[in-house]
């Protein structure tokens, strides 16, 4: 049987994705062409999403009374 490795994430940590998201507002306000007002409410909610899933991570983590290390909240590390 082959194994499959689960893609949790495309972005290294949280910084990548904040950056990323970044460049398409950035985009928009410059009007350069790149992304459509309809894409980038698209990457906006998805980027709504996922900030969403990694509160409601801490909060679990914080219930549990489980200290999670950096790589575990995507932080980049120090």
């Amino acid at each position: 049987m082959k194994e499959t490795q689960q893609v949790v994430n495309d972005f290294e940590n949280f910084d990548d994705m904040v950056t990323s998201v970044r460049k398409v507002l950035k985009s928009l306000i410059n009007k350069d062409g790149r992304y459509k007002p309809a894409e980038a409410q698209e990457i906006h909610n998805g980027f709504g999403k996922q900030l969403n899933a990694i509160k409601m991570e801490m909060e679990a983590y914080k219930l549990a009374k489980i200290t999670p290390n950096r790589k575990e909240l995507l932080l980049i590390s120090k």
